[in-house]
């Protein structure tokens, strides 16, 4: 027996293994007849995707298909993998099909084209990758493809379900909330990791690793930050962003994940500077206060960990040495395997496989850490200029948001979502694991919130505009109705005129 695992779960392992395929071809006809009650009713449709976002906070609740245990990288990328986060997204996504006799989807959204671009070239670069496997690998080449290809796919659905699901503000306030217990979970798993559990390590919260912790929670802080700082009214609910801000704040810093801190820092920063400086009616007196908490309390838990973050941003870790000589390494090995082909890639998810086939590339680790070379690698130029038009695209939209003064919400939630994705973006010049699907699922919602936002802005333009219009309707007919009165009208604005002048 493994140690510490006690035999009932064990033997609940073996049978959930043992019994897959069963259990997952149960698990998705339940999840289509679930779409059949997501199209009938908003609250279900609203529980589903409170249970979305709940799978997404425990990623490690899966089925797995095809998976090569010893293929490095992330798990996801191993094998064709469906998590209980998928069977809540196929309801979803049914669900907005066939909810079209209530109300009509949009098949169309703005960033679909180079995302859909993005998607096909990934599926085009299949063809340069071998169709049998290499020595040491279990599957096909193109099979690591097709695994990575799916999870794109995926991250296309996410988009696509949560641009139909966000209507209003409602909609809006309850993924705020969702943001706000994922950041409260992780908290409590680090506590009872540590106090519990009685492990001092890198905390790595519910996700399993800390670097992925990291950029999971810090895509939140920038929202939660916005939200703590925004809040006219009293009460209680400044005070509770305060504490999940700090208890995030802290969590971060146990994870000693260098890429994630910097990216913490550098987006909470330009947050904090968008929101002080350009959001008007913010409440000074509570702003400083809520800093001068943060700033003691940052000072504490800076303070209380000093020595394991100066050990990881300096040569006192051996760890974190060794890890940065191996990621200058992979630089320049992710530069040479670019040049191989540089219009479409070897093929999504081949850089393990062309680190591995070749000989001068033993001695190194086959993890790209940076998603954009890697990118390159893979799916080639015209591929990692339609991902980076994509995110290109959702900022154009959050630029338009914070640039208007018609909506203050939606000015000041733009600020968060997009220092949000801005901390993926910088932590994965360090990282890779944005293709992990729990962190790609998060980074979309919030993509998704942006758009729908946009949208949102546009219809509450056309109803003033409407408004403006059947004003000005009325006011003809009343002139119409009452032409002996204008004159007189007319005569006494322009008297008083005169008298002004004179």
């Amino acid at each position: 027996m493994i140690p510490d695992v006690p035999l009932n779960l064990l033997s609940i392992s073996k049978f959930l293994t043992e019994n897959k395929e069963p259990i997952f071809f149960s698990a998705l006809f339940l999840s289509v007849l679930g779409g059949v009650f997501v199209a009938w009713s908003d609250v279900i449709k609203k529980i589903f995707v409170f249970g979305f976002m709940v799978a997404i906070v425990f990623p490690t609740q899966d089925i797995h298909f095809f998976v090569d245990v010893h293929y490095l990288g992330v798990s996801s990328s191993r094998g064709l993998y469906i998590t209980a986060a998928d069977l809540f997204l196929v309801s979803l996504a049914l669900g907005t099909l066939l909810e079209y006799g209530r109300r009509r989807p949009k098949l169309w959204f703005r960033g679909a084209a180079p995302y859909l671009v993005y998607m096909g070239v990934a599926a085009l670069s299949l063809t340069n990758m071998f169709s049998y496997p290499p020595k040491g690998f279990v599957n096909p080449a193109y099979a690591y493809g097709v695994f990575e290809l799916w999870n794109i796919i995926k991250g296309f659905l996410v988009l696509w379900v949560m641009v139909n699901f966000i209507k209003s503000g409602r909609e809006v306030r309850m993924l705020l909330v969702s943001f706000m217990l994922i950041i409260a979970i992780q908290v409590l798993a680090v506590l009872h990791q540590q106090y519990i559990l009685h492990s001092y390590h890198r905390a790595r919260g519910t996700v399993g690793h800390s670097n992925s912790l990291a950029m999971f929670v810090g895509m939140l802080m920038p929202v939660i930050l916005v939200l703590m700082l925004s809040q006219k009214k009293g009460g209680v609910l400044p005070w509770i962003l305060v504490v999940l801000f700090m208890g995030g704040m802290t969590i971060m810093v146990k994870t000693v994940a260098r890429a994630g801190l910097m990216s913490m820092a550098i987006s909470c920063t330009v947050a904090l500077a968008l929101l002080v400086f350009h959001v008007r009616r913010l409440h000074k007196v509570r702003i400083a206060v809520l800093i001068l908490i943060m700033g003691l309390g940052g000072t504490f838990v800076l303070h209380r960990f000093w020595g394991t973050i100066m050990a990881r941003f300096t040569t006192q870790s051996r760890e974190a040495e060794a890890s940065s000589r191996s990621r200058m390494a992979l630089l320049k090995i992710g530069w040479e395997i670019a040049q191989k082909n540089i219009l479409i890639g070897n093929g999504i998810n081949s850089f393990p496989i062309e680190v591995t086939i070749e000989p001068k590339y033993h001695k190194n680790r086959a993890e790209q850490h940076n998603l954009y070379l890697l990118t390159l690698c893979e799916v080639g130029i015209i591929g990692l200029l339609a991902f980076l038009a994509v995110v290109g695209r959702v900022f154009q939209m959050a630029w338009r948001l914070y640039r208007q003064n018609l909506s203050p919400p939606l000015k000041i939630l733009s600020i968060g979502l997009a220092c949000g994705m801005l901390h993926v973006l910088i932590q994965s010049f360090f990282e890779f694991i944005f293709r992990a699907v729990f962190i790609s699922y998060m980074f979309w919602t919030l993509a998704a919130m942006i758009i729908a936002c946009s949208y949102m802005l546009e219809a509450q333009v056309t109803r003033m505009h409407r408004a403006r219009m059947a004003l000005a309707r009325r006011m003809a007919v009343m002139r119409r109705e009452s032409p002996e009165r204008l004159p007189q009208y007319a005569m006494s604005a322009d008297v008083t005129t005169r008298n002004l002048k004179g």
